[in-house]
């Protein structure tokens, strides 16, 4: 008989989920044991909430795989999604992310040692349940994910967009629970937005309270935002439904929460980049761009004379003029805001530390070898203009227009440095109308959104810049493309 033991890091949620793994398990025959004994199998559910969740699962993967060397070791969930490919998990046979947990007993029951991390998805993954071992609560997963984003938590990266379950599903399975649990705790990340089409929390509510064999409801964490008047009216006049919820409150400071948001999201951006680059799709390319929005005079003293500094006009002007004896101290209040104590050593050089995170040689953007047009540059070859000389005989004995000979010309330009890559031309959404016609035999209009059926002359790797109605802008990305040692003109 095959043992396994289980490690839960995770949240009820992530309880639930290994639950279901232990069911299984346990119906096909596994025995299982304390996971300080050596077993066949070890499965971590790992958590990245804290950096405590963080150093456990690494202790606990290094545990399994010290007490029993030959046994197959399993990291799932939360960090593995986030961290899959860091060294935390080098002592793991088996790694498996947020989306894959339904393939998790297929996987170890034919001792599969693999990486099985799937991109997150908005599908909600409705997992099979009856019984709760080992618990006089059962937990019922109901809803998965999250959108809020905020800038202390990193569960939306590690679980996905939010989803639910159907709720005739959820009804169906608490029925079954209630047979031997007397009492069904609704989890989720995100429990208060739990939605299926027009029907949600307070209407899955109202169904399981007509459970008879169900004595006891609880719901988990619940935001304040998400607490209808419905809901409370419910709990009051139901005694089925537990009296009782479990309201998260965050605060912090703006800078920590600045720092945080600001990390993840470099952290997601790195993702992306590395997706794209290891992508063999480059039909869908889509290179991500951070834009930091905040409000004008963002670190600056808030008010100055009772007037508001900070998101108004006045932190464009002079937000502290010398005029009155108390703003002095208000300019050395906020110029000490940004502790350049910490910043500066005592010869008022920047610390060796902040100087070591500066880029250097080739990482300066002023000298990437991918923008500096001295580097880069390569002579654009042309075609003989005399070669498009039209030859008139007499005056009015050929029909041409000057365009269309230009659009040959050009055509040739973009063919003649097709293998360089490095010619563009740019203009208002007038190439057909200036009569460039040829140039579209060869090349296309760039375009980065979805191509519908009707449009014409786009592609993804288009040479031709020209769907705006902007000349500034046109010129602003042909003054770029130049500056990167490229060639182009505007029309």
């Amino acid at each position: 008989m095959r043992t396994f033991a289980m490690m839960i890091l995770g949240c009820k949620v992530t309880d639930y989920e290994a639950t279901v793994l232990k069911n299984r398990l346990l119906e096909h025959g596994y025995k299982e044991v304390s996971f300080k004994e050596k077993a066949d199998i070890y499965v971590i559910f790992t958590c990245c909430v804290t950096n405590t969740a963080e150093s456990k699962t690494r202790k606990m993967v290094h545990r399994a795989r010290n007490t029993n060397p030959d046994a197959l070791v399993a990291a799932v969930g939360c960090l593995v999604q986030i961290k899959g490919d860091s060294y935390d998990f080098d002592a793991a046979d088996l790694i498996v992310g947020s989306k894959d947990k339904d393939k998790l007993f297929d996987l170890i029951d034919n001792n599969v040692k693999s990486k099985v991390v799937s991109p997150l998805t908005n599908e909600f993954k409705q997992m099979e349940l009856e019984t709760y071992p080992g618990k006089s609560r059962a937990f019922l997963k109901v809803q998965d994910g999250c959108n809020q984003f905020c800038a202390y938590c990193i569960i939306p990266y590690a679980r996905g967009r939010e989803t639910s379950g159907n709720h005739e599903k959820i009804v169906e399975q608490a029925i079954k629970l209630s047979k031997t649990s007397k009492e069904l705790v609704l989890v989720g990340i995100h429990t208060g937005r739990y939605f299926d089409g027009e029907y949600h929390l307070y209407d899955l509510l109202k169904d399981l309270v007509k459970i008879d064999t169900l004595e006891t409801i609880r719901l988990s964490s619940i935001e304040v935002t998400e607490i209808t008047d419905e809901i409370i009216d419910l709990m009051a006049s139901c005694d089925k439904l537990a009296h009782h919820l479990h309201i998260p409150l965050q605060s912090g400071s703006d800078e920590i929460l600045m720092h945080k948001k600001m990390s993840a999201t470099m952290d997601a951006i790195m993702k992306d980049i590395k997706d794209i680059k290891n992508s063999k799709d480059d039909e869908k390319v889509r290179w991500p761009m951070i834009i930091l929005r905040t409000p004008k005079g963002w670190t600056g003293p808030k008010q100055v004379d009772g007037k508001n500094i900070e998101g108004s006009f006045r932190a464009h002007q002079v937000p502290i003029s010398m005029e009155k004896e108390e703003h002095l101290k208000q300019l050395e209040d906020w110029l000490r805001s940004y502790k350049p104590e910490e910043l500066f050593d005592e010869n008022g050089r920047l610390i060796k530390e902040l100087k070591d995170t500066c880029p250097k040689g080739e990482k300066r953007m002023g000298s990437s070898l991918y923008t500096n047009g001295g580097y880069l540059r390569k002579d654009l070859i042309m075609p003989d203009f005399a070669d498009y000389a039209v030859d008139v005989p007499f005056p009015g004995s050929v029909k041409k227009q000057d365009m269309l000979v230009l659009s040959s010309f050009i055509k040739d330009i973009f063919m003649l440095n097709d293998s360089n890559k490095n010619f563009r031309i740019f203009g208002p959404d007038e190439t057909m109308s200036n009569r460039l016609y040829d140039v579209f035999d060869v090349t296309n209009r760039d375009w980065q959104l979805d191509i519908k059926e009707n449009d014409e002359y786009l592609s993804k790797d288009g040479r031709v810049m020209d769907s705006m109605l902007s000349e500034h802008m046109c010129e602003g990305m042909l003054e770029g493309y130049l500056l990167t040692g490229r060639h182009g003109f505007i029309h």
